[in-house]
């Protein structure tokens, strides 16, 4: 074993430890639950898709079903809001890149910039031929979402077994060599629930003294968005009711899915602004949903 793979070991014992004994001593309960997921509710609709299902991108005229969205910011240019999103044209999906000044209007972008990679590493970090790749995550394991914290890494991510996918974390100091959580999935499907069948694509931000996780739970007759919390990013108490259910657009946007969420908040108006895949009337695109009337 090399000294960085033993140093990993030694971090994920070490934040198995201090999980259980947080765990043990400070139990996630409804009202608590219900306290921190409240100012993700009760969304304002934006009336149709901001990435139409189709885009008609110039000179790739034959990719449809936008999803996927991603915004975020680049420090040298604080004004300009930027999505990558995918999109399929029959044999495959391709990445694109939206800009926009006021995260409603975007038109596609193309920058020399994020586009020209090296491998820092031959194999997977995480592969489903893995040693420590046990039954819940055989098939796939895909969609991670990277969180530094105090100098450690935390690598959430989805992992599929047959029908079924739930979501796990990894430990790493250096990004290179990873362990798994021993304890997986983190977040797992729960019998009769809006997430019964999927509990996936994590997204982790710090959120005062506690960590939130937004995902997509499948279940009762949609994909739906979901939320879970945690006060040591490894034990997560998912909360039973979704954010926002699949179907709750009034213009029929999102009637099949509401799910794979990008949450922005703009400081200029103290607004958030949740984009997700709405599938519904108009087909497969990216939706907004704000948490104030946009004028």
């Amino acid at each position: 074993m090399t000294t960085t793979v033993r140093r990993v070991a030694r971090l994920a014992g070490a934040l198995v430890a201090a999980a259980q004994v947080a765990s043990a001593s400070e139990e996630i309960g409804r009202e608590t639950l219900d306290r921190w997921s409240a100012p993700y509710r009760g969304w304002t609709y934006y009336p149709d898709h901001v990435i139409p299902a189709e885009p008609k991108i110039a000179g790739h005229e034959t990719f449809h079903n936008a999803d996927v969205p991603c915004v975020y910011q680049l420090p040298d240019k604080p004004d300009v809001w930027y999505m990558s999103f995918i999109a399929f044209d029959g044999k495959g999906y391709n990445s694109f890149v939206a800009e926009s000044a006021d995260l409603v209007r975007w038109g596609v972008a193309v920058s020399d910039d994020g586009l020209v990679w090296r491998r820092a590493k031959e194999t997977p970090i995480l592969a489903v031929q893995d040693a420590d790749c046990v039954d819940w995550e055989k098939d796939c394991v895909y969609q991670p979402w990277l969180v530094e914290h105090l100098g450690r890494f935390f690598d959430f991510y989805n992992a599929a077994c047959g029908g079924t996918e739930q979501t796990g974390v990894a430990f790493s100091t250096d990004l290179l060599n990873w362990m798994r959580y021993p304890a997986n999935p983190v977040v797992p499907v729960r019998a009769g629930g809006y997430d019964e069948k999927f509990a996936s694509d994590p997204k982790v931000f710090r959120d005062g003294d506690h960590w939130t996780m937004f995902y997509f739970g499948v279940g009762r007759g949609g994909a739906h968005v979901m939320v879970a919390f945690s006060r040591d990013l490894v034990h997560w108490t998912a909360h039973p009711e979704p954010l926002y259910k699949a179907g709750g657009h009034p213009g029929g946007l999102d009637k099949q899915y509401a799910h794979k969420i990008s949450l922005v908040r703009n400081p200029k108006n103290d607004t958030f602004y949740l984009y997700y895949c709405a599938c519904g009337n108009k087909g497969r695109g990216i939706g907004l949903l704000t948490s104030k009337p946009l004028p």
